[in-house]
């Protein structure tokens, strides 16, 4: 609201008051980005890298790059969740899906008193961007669908800062109502674990760190594979978990959750940002690139012929920018180094030398390899 006052020491009046809306400026980027591979030729052997364009925002707002990996115009992951938007209305499908799956969210599964706190990365309270503080009483970002019903390869990937002061379980992500399907939580006891329960009531628990520490960040991967493994990475560091016959989950109706099952039960006390959903079961490489904060692609989650771009978003807290897309890089085949030519001896050449010399010519690889 503004208004004028005019005074002549004796008297004073005032203009009325007129209402001034204060719009922000969404970022913009200056070009589109690029995506390389880390050596000519684009194959399998090589990682994908991007190189992002300068990002303007008139507010002189913090910004931060929201990057979409797309593999054949699909993304790479099924759902991402930076948390990097500050909304705290709980109008459904707010909490925006980055993916072009587009399985946005909703704060507080829809009612009010359940919406988390964001916070910023710039008051040292989250890993990029933003984020949202859950507690015991408040806090649940829930899916409209099942986009985490998968029975075959899932691996699921968070940072959570814990502020655990009760016994209960506490889950942090999970696709369950601990009736069946997958999740990862603390148990009443401090451990970080991860579970899935079928139909039978099969229960394949593991925990992955037995106490945590209050106010620490953790970077937690999940990977499960049916009937091959069901492992975790925390902060990078590999914990095998067990795996029998029917250790895979069923789900029936059941929604993702965050921050609490999606009956508001067993709600998790702490922080959490940069939530992955992937039906698949990632490379370890590829799992310690993202808890090392690095925008690549590794080779080892590529294959011959796929096409692969990548689209990036720049967000300055308040808005998204337009999304901006990259190049194609086709990934081909490893290619057979050119057929070197010998000069000497020449065929036929007969000799008493024991250590006869031979001259080549140097080849150079096209895929850029050592030879």
């Amino acid at each position: 609201f503004l208004y004028v006052n005019a005074t002549d020491r004796a008297n004073t009046t005032q203009s009325e008051t007129r209402t001034i809306i204060i719009e922000n400026s969404p970022p913009t980027m200056r070009n589109n980005p690029i995506l390389n591979s880390t050596k000519p030729g684009n194959n399998t052997d090589q990682n994908l890298t991007v190189n992002f364009s300068q990002v303007d925002d008139e507010d002189l707002d913090p910004t931060t790059n929201i990057t979409d990996f797309r593999v054949n115009n699909i993304s790479f992951a099924n759902a991402y969740y930076p948390f990097d938007m500050n909304i705290t209305n709980e109008t459904t499908d707010l909490i925006r899906d980055y993916t072009n799956v587009q399985e946005n969210l909703s704060l507080g599964g829809g009612v009010a008193g359940f919406v988390p706190f964001y916070n910023t990365s710039e008051n040292s309270g989250c890993i990029s961007g933003g984020c949202y503080v859950f507690n015991t009483t408040m806090g649940i970002v829930s899916a409209n669908s099942s986009i985490g019903n998968v029975t075959d390869n899932l691996t699921v990937i968070a940072w959570f800062r814990t502020n655990r002061n009760t016994t209960g379980t506490q889950f942090i992500i999970l696709n369950s109502r601990l009736i069946r399907g997958w999740g990862i939580g603390i148990s009443g006891g401090g451990a970080l674990q991860t579970t899935v329960i079928n139909t039978t009531g099969s229960n394949c628990l593991n925990t992955v760190v037995s106490n945590l520490n209050n106010s620490q960040w953790y970077h937690v991967a999940w990977r499960f594979r049916r009937n091959v493994s069901n492992d975790a990475f925390v902060n990078s560091v590999k914990v095998s978990g067990t795996t029998t016959s029917d250790c895979f989950p069923d789900f029936g109706t059941q929604l993702l959750s965050v921050g609490a099952q999606d009956d508001l039960l067993n709600p998790f006390n702490g922080s959490i940002d940069e939530v992955y959903v992937f039906h698949k079961a990632l490379s370890d490489e590829q799992i310690i690139s993202y808890y090392k904060n690095q925008t690549i692609i590794h080779a080892n989650e590529t294959t011959q012929g796929e096409v692969w771009s990548v689209c990036v978003t720049p967000n300055d807290r308040l808005s998204d920018g337009l999304t901006y897309c990259s190049n194609n890089v086709t990934i081909t085949g490893n290619n057979a180094p050119p057929v070197p030519t010998l000069f000497s001896p020449e065929s036929g050449n007969r000799t008493t030398n024991l250590t006869p010399q031979f001259r080549w010519e140097n080849v150079t690889d096209i895929d850029g390899d050592t030879v």
